[in-house]
């Protein structure tokens, strides 16, 4: 099995975070906590590239988490047109929980963000 090519993040929910961020932490919490999400999830999604595919149109999830980390929602927002890469990701993000959050205050708000992984690198 191969793993993804490519994944990256939107974060939704930014400027409540941010604002969460500047009262006890950096900014930098919440990248690292996205930065380990997206790694956590990458690592865990395993698909056999087709050697013969041609383009690399990517799959987005629109994912938002409860305080604990855990999934509340993960919804397909685009398909990348291979049924089981969408399948692969949408497992990945399902394995991967629950996800580190950024510490303290965040356990009011939920962590929304977009996950775009495409199959090539």
């Amino acid at each position: 099995m191969k793993l993804a090519g490519t994944i990256s993040f939107l974060l939704l929910s930014s400027s409540t975070f941010c604002q969460t961020a500047e009262a006890d932490h950096s900014d930098m919490d919440v990248k690292n906590a996205v930065s380990s999400i997206g790694q956590r999830i990458k690592s865990n999604i395993t698909y056999d590239v087709p050697s013969d595919l041609e383009g690399n149109d990517p799959v987005v999830y629109s994912v938002t988490l409860f305080p604990d980390g855990k999934i509340r929602t993960a919804t397909l927002l685009k398909s990348s047109g291979l049924v089981d890469f969408d399948k692969a990701v949408s497992q990945a993000i399902e394995k991967s929980q629950p996800f580190e959050l950024p510490p303290n205050d965040t356990k009011h708000t939920p962590l929304a963000f977009m996950l775009k992984s495409r199959p090539k690198p």
